[in-house]
């Protein structure tokens, strides 16, 4: 199936708080375990299993962004002025 299978019914709880500690997290996998208090064999089979339903890898890291748009997170930009929040303020 193509990568474009994404949808609220692909994942589940458990796939939303996966994906979303694992972005917040950067994708550090360990992390992201100790987090949930659970195994690392564990995070990675939840990613596996994320991958078998909706076609993205999310350890790939634009994967993992519009799984983590999927799952409720926003991505740190201002959509109205199309400007990166991360980016540093001009200096006068």
């Amino acid at each position: 199936m193509g990568r474009n299978r994404i949808s609220s019914e692909t994942m589940t709880e458990n796939d939303k708080q996966t994906i979303l500690t694992l972005a917040e997290h950067g994708g550090n996998i360990r992390e992201t375990a100790e987090a949930l208090f659970i195994t690392v064999n564990a995070v990675h089979m939840r990613l596996n299993r994320i991958e078998e339903r909706t076609g993205l890898n999310a350890r790939v890291f634009f994967d993992l962004c519009r799984l983590y748009q999927r799952a409720g997170g926003e991505l740190p930009y201002d959509n109205d002025q199309d400007q990166h929040a991360w980016e540093p303020e001009p200096k006068d």
